[in-house]
């Protein structure tokens, strides 16, 4: 693991999103779907257009090891803005990364004025993420989990307003 200091925050260029979801999907452990991604970078398209309006990455040494997809005007350009993604690769985990990212995606909706933010809280780790954040950053974040086993299908929303 790196030092918290060898790592650069910013807003990824579609190619460069667009590479990185390649390499996640990849990554999950599902190289036939990675390779079935189309050339172009689409900017994040699973199965169906997804149209992301900007993706937060961290680089290591010019290496992309972390992003967050923010889709301010929903999933296909519907519903309320969504923090999709936030995913940092393994080697690269508990050196901070996801929990400056997640910042990062909340300051940006802020700016622009998409807020609440729906955001899917998959994991225990992101649960407790957003648990973690400041009362100024929690109280712009609807929280969303959704869980399945077998032919049940578990949702449910939380608004993290104190």
């Amino acid at each position: 693991m790196s030092q918290k200091n060898d790592y650069e925050y910013r807003v990824a260029t579609p190619a460069e999103g667009y590479a990185f979801l390649r390499l996640v999907v990849s990554h999950i452990g599902d190289a036939e779907a990675a390779r079935s991604l189309p050339d172009e970078p689409a900017f994040f398209y699973l199965g169906h257009e997804q149209w992301c309006g900007e993706a937060a990455v961290a680089t290591h040494h010019g290496v992309t090891v972390g992003v967050a997809t923010l889709f301010f005007d929903g999933l296909m350009r519907r519903g309320p803005p969504t923090l999709a993604t936030l995913y940092v690769l393994p080697e690269h985990r508990s050196a901070g990364i996801g929990s400056r990212l997640l910042r990062m995606a909340l300051e940006r909706f802020a700016a622009r004025g998409r807020t609440p933010v729906r955001v899917d809280a998959a994991t225990e780790a992101m649960h407790r993420r957003l648990e973690e954040l400041p009362p100024d950053l929690r109280g712009q974040v609807k929280e969303t989990a959704s869980y399945r086993w077998g032919d049940l299908r578990l949702d449910w929303e939380s608004d993290l307003r104190p």
